[in-house]
């Protein structure tokens, strides 16, 4: 049997556990409330324009004239009401134009990219990669591609938890199925994580062809 003081210890757990979770909760609400500028565009629509469209999010319908990259980079008032993956989506889509890699070829699990010197250096997929440490982000996105054509092949079955619901450039707005709550995460949220295997293999593949896209994408 627990006894008083046992109890009295669980119930102290419990009401820290809860008022963590309750403040990064209401964190989270604040900072999404501070964002004041969010993409718009697709990745698609990006590709024909090099440009990007922001929308002001405290006036809804309106947004601004699509901008180059540079534009909104150089721009502190944009950048600093942004929300901050949607700024990594712009950074990757500025360095990726800047990218040194210019060829990428898979050869089953290996992915072989050339340099601008011509230089050449081979992954394999079946590796663990922090996308991070990678010496490009063209060379990430394609890796990431690589790992969701996987992850489709194989034919992950698991319980689905979480689902894509709009997605902007390499922006990913994802509801959590139980809660409705939305957050917002990049391609390399979660394809170099367990992350995918709590997404359907529809999401997955949309997130994996996000991928490839920005690994294409030139100036």
């Amino acid at each position: 049997m627990r006894t008083l003081i046992q109890l009295r210890s669980d119930i102290k757990k419990t009401v820290t556990h809860f008022s963590q979770f309750y403040r990064r909760y209401r964190l989270q609400v604040k900072n999404l409330q501070s964002v004041r500028y969010r993409i718009c565009s697709t990745i698609e629509a990006y590709q024909q324009t090099n440009k990007v469209q922001l929308v002001i999010t405290d006036k809804p319908g309106d947004q601004l004239p699509p901008l180059f990259l540079k534009e909104i980079k150089t721009s502190t008032n944009l950048i600093s009401g942004m929300h901050p993956i949607d700024v990594n989506s712009i950074n990757d889509l500025y360095y990726i134009e800047q990218d040194h890699i210019v060829e990428l070829k898979i050869r089953d699990t290996i992915l072989v990219a050339t340099d601008q010197r011509g230089r050449t250096s081979s992954y394999d997929i079946r590796q663990s990669f922090n996308p991070h440490l990678l010496p490009s982000k063209r060379l990430a996105y394609m890796i990431g591609y690589m790992q969701a054509e996987k992850y489709l092949q194989d034919h992950y079955r698991s319980k689905i938890k979480f689902k894509v619901v709009k997605d902007n450039v390499s922006s990913l707005y994802v509801e959590d199925i139980k809660t409705g709550q939305l957050t917002m995460k990049s391609p390399m949220d979660i394809l170099f994580s367990k992350a995918y295997q709590q997404y359907s293999q529809e999401d997955i593949a949309r997130i994996g062809y996000i991928c490839g896209q920005m690994s294409k994408v030139r100036s």
